[in-house]
């Protein structure tokens, strides 16, 4: 439900009430289309497709197509890069088309209670710029409530990126692990392939995490 207005009226007895709600059901198929343009140059185009409900119980379905043109990006390597970086810095420019497809029923889509979650995203860069490649990835979720306010939550990710012809994937565009989006306890893309201080990504990773939350302070925290 979009929302929800409960109207309460007196009952002619002084020891009962009736409870009315007045509730508003979310439309049934959408269709959305969005274009933009960030400040670092990225101009990309979306077409967006979902269906609420599907089960009668609060499920979605919901997929999308991206067309994104990196109109140009810049590696900066520091002082103490290694070699395996710095030969990869300078300039590049980028033209790539994104799709995606996802089954989502959590309840919120950060720090879910209950749900799960599937999505599949595939991007194919090329054959303009300085990047050829294909990219799948596959998202996994799952919660579920435990007693004493606990939370069991699972998660699963799988990528791979093959460049097409004779071009290398640059840096920028391979597969890393590591921070809050995938494995926690670990730096930003700090796992893997290293050159001395330096992470050099990878064409395949996978990954698969538990964990087990305690809501602290309010318990009921809205993380929507």
């Amino acid at each position: 439900m979009e929302n929800a207005i409960p109207l309460i009226d007196t009952a002619p007895s002084s020891n009962g009430y009736i409870v009315n709600f007045v509730v508003k059901e979310p439309k049934a198929f959408s269709l959305g289309l969005k274009a933009g343009i960030s400040t670092n140059g990225d101009a990309d185009m979306s077409l967006n497709a979902g269906k609420q409900s599907v089960g009668g119980r609060g499920e979605a379905v919901n997929t999308s197509y991206t067309y994104t043109v990196k109109m140009w990006r810049t590696l900066r390597a520091t002082d103490d890069s290694a070699f395996s970086v710095r030969e990869h810095a300078g300039h590049t420019m980028k033209f790539s088309m994104e799709n995606a497809i996802a089954f989502d029923t959590r309840d919120r889509p950060i720090l879910a209670s209950r749900g799960i979650l599937a999505r599949l995203t595939q991007e194919y860069a090329g054959p303009f710029g300085d990047s050829s490649f294909i990219r799948h990835q596959l998202d996994l979720q799952a919660a579920a409530p435990l007693p004493l306010g606990l939370i069991l939550s699972a998660s699963a990710q799988l990528k791979n990126v093959k460049g097409l012809g004779d071009r290398e994937v640059h840096l920028l565009d391979r597969v890393y692990l590591g921070g809050q989006q995938d494995v926690r306890g670990f730096g930003l893309n700090t796992l893997g392939v290293r050159s001395e201080n330096s992470c050099l990504g990878g064409g395949t990773a996978a990954c698969g995490v538990l964990h087990l939350y305690r809501p602290l302070f309010p318990p009921q925290v809205n993380y929507n």
